[in-house]
């Protein structure tokens, strides 16, 4: 009988011991998803920079979006929705402009400006952005253009497409 009531409590204990690992498991987890942010990816076949405002012409209809290291997650989203979220919380892009770099190609060698996007607007063929120089040289248009945009912590209530967070 001592034997069997030994090995009850062991089961308790070791279950109970379980069981807190799976609950600190899961507050770091939540933790974890709090401290995540994503940059966002625009590509464009030209931009235009002029008078303060940036216009990417053959855009797609799709952002990429990839997180901070140590985190691996990554995916796509509609530009409706990179609109939606933009302009979502306390900590908004509509709020706190996002930083970019702008990537591209003039006469055929690489040009990069480093610029803070504001206020987009998007139209059938282009979405245009206003922009403020932070470093670089001012350049009246780039070819074959990528554009990464500053990080964003994703939080609830703010979810991927599908309504999970990325």
């Amino acid at each position: 009988m001592e034997s069997s009531r030994g090995s009850k409590n062991f089961k308790k204990e070791l279950f109970s011991t379980a069981l807190i690992g799976i609950l600190l498991a899961t507050l770091a987890m939540a933790e974890d998803t709090d401290k995540k942010t994503y940059l966002f990816v625009e590509s464009a076949n030209k931009a235009e920079l002029a008078d303060g405002k940036l216009v990417l012409y053959g855009v797609d209809d799709e952002v990429s979006v990839f997180s901070d290291q140590p985190y691996r997650s990554a995916g796509v989203i509609t530009r409706d929705h990179f609109f939606d979220v933009w302009s979502t919380g306390q900590n908004s892009f509509d709020a706190n402009p996002p930083n970019a770099a702008l990537s591209g190609e003039v006469d055929g060698k690489s040009q990069v400006v480093i610029i803070e996007i504001s206020s987009p607007e998007v139209t059938v063929d282009k979405v245009s952005y206003s922009y403020n120089l932070i470093q670089g040289d001012e350049i009246p248009s780039l070819d074959n253009v990528v554009m990464f945009i500053d990080s964003w912590s994703w939080r609830e209530p703010y979810t991927g497409p599908d309504g999970s967070l990325p």
